[in-house]
């Protein structure tokens, strides 16, 4: 794959999740009361492929405060935390 094709890859990428993020938060932001769970997952999700951590930090935390049986919840608060921490070093 040539250098350029590479990139676009990447330029295109980032645009889908940036757009998946602001749809994401849009919703977010329309829910009253109680917050839907797989919403704050995808965004933690969302911020994570973006390395926006501090983020993705707070939206997987507050995913397993309201749903602490989702498995992939716990597996990506894990992965999440995990490069959290060892950004800060």
């Amino acid at each position: 794959m040539s250098r350029q094709k590479k990139l676009h890859n990447i330029l295109t990428q980032d645009q889908e999740l940036n757009r998946d993020r602001m749809s994401l938060k849009q919703i977010y932001n329309e829910q009253q009361g109680d917050k839907d769970f797989t919403v704050l997952y995808k965004l933690a999700k969302c911020y994570f492929f973006l390395d926006k951590l501090s983020q993705a930090a707070e939206f997987i935390n507050s995913s397993v405060k309201l749903n602490p049986s989702n498995q992939k919840g716990q597996f990506w608060k894990g992965v999440i935390f995990f490069y959290y921490i060892h950004s800060k070093k």
